[in-house]
């Protein structure tokens, strides 16, 4: 007889209906290696169903490339990759929140669910201007040394 295994879950709220959960023992692996399943579900679905993630991830990925290519440090390529990885989140996150207005909401307008995705859409804009700017201050050293360089 097996014995059987028992989730003790520990959860804090003032309220019943929506409970925090705190820390749950005896969670098993392949409930673990599900959620990294669906999350990996979710990646591929945003990048084959949005251009703007298709574009944000080749460019990030060429970025990296010219990167190595021109001999930039291992902690300039890091700032890269969290730059680059900033815009894909946002993007991720944008995609997330409108389809989630558009289950709510339907087909119809509504001023307020525009505003919502003008603001979401606001947070892609903004990360992406600021790697615009971090990878310009990272590669001007590098490509001003290749035109300087004596032939």
């Amino acid at each position: 007889m097996h014995a059987e295994r028992i989730n003790i879950c520990v959860y804090r709220s003032k309220c019943k209906r929506y409970p925090i959960l705190l820390r749950c023992e005896g969670m098993n692996k392949r409930r673990l290696l599900t959620s990294f399943k669906f999350a990996l579900e979710g990646l591929i679905y945003a990048f084959k169903t949005q251009r703007n993630l298709q574009i944000h991830i080749t460019i990030g990925f060429l970025v990296i490339l010219v990167a190595f290519l021109l001999k930039v440090s291992l902690p300039e390529i890091i700032i890269l990759l969290l730059t680059i990885t900033l815009v894909i989140v946002c993007e991720i996150v944008n995609t997330a929140i409108e389809l989630s207005l558009d289950v709510i909401n339907g087909e119809k307008y509504h001023p307020l669910v525009k505003i919502i995705k003008d603001v979401v859409a606001a947070s892609v804009l903004l990360s992406s201007i600021n790697a615009v700017i971090v990878g310009s201050i990272i590669f001007v050293r590098y490509i001003g040394k290749i035109i300087s360089k004596p032939r």
